[in-house]
């Protein structure tokens, strides 16, 4: 999430709440993405239910949007 912070302004950043980005232990970046999949097979998730978590269901709604 630093990503975002750079684009916002000083001003932007002093609104946040201190502990709206904790980081989790694994995840420093976008390359970390495939390893939340990992953990959630490893936690017996569906395969169905991983696809949604990782971002079909982001890709629905934007698709329903741009109709």
């Amino acid at each position: 999430a630093d990503y975002f912070l750079k684009y916002m302004t000083e001003g932007e950043r002093a609104r946040l709440p201190s502990n709206l980005m904790k980081p989790v232990d694994g995840l420093s970046g976008d390359e970390d993405f495939p390893k939340m999949a990992e953990g959630l097979t490893k936690r017996s998730y569906k395969s169905s239910d991983i696809d949604l978590i990782m971002g079909e269901n982001f890709l629905r709604f934007f698709i329903e949007m741009l109709k």
